[in-house]
């Protein structure tokens, strides 16, 4: 509930916006959680604009098959 989706360690060794900094400067809501996000219609629904082609199409598609089966369990935020 509390965690950041872009600037945030939670899905691998980096925050996102590392790992997909093309995607990262499409988004309009930066400190976007990460519940927030998957609650979104779609990962570019808070977005400038959709990706276009190239490395910034290419990143949003890693990041959308990277996450693909990421669920979240209904249960406040904890450091493990």
């Amino acid at each position: 509930e509390d965690t950041l989706f872009w600037k945030y360690t939670w899905h691998s060794d980096d925050p996102l916006k590392n790992l997909y900094p093309r995607v990262f400067a499409l988004e309009i809501v930066k400190d976007t959680t990460v519940a927030g996000k998957f609650s979104d219609s779609s990962f570019s629904s808070s977005f400038r604009r959709y990706p276009r082609g190239g490395i910034e199409k290419s990143q949003f598609d890693m990041l959308c098959n990277n996450l693909a089966d990421v669920t979240l369990p209904h249960s406040r935020d904890r450091w493990v």
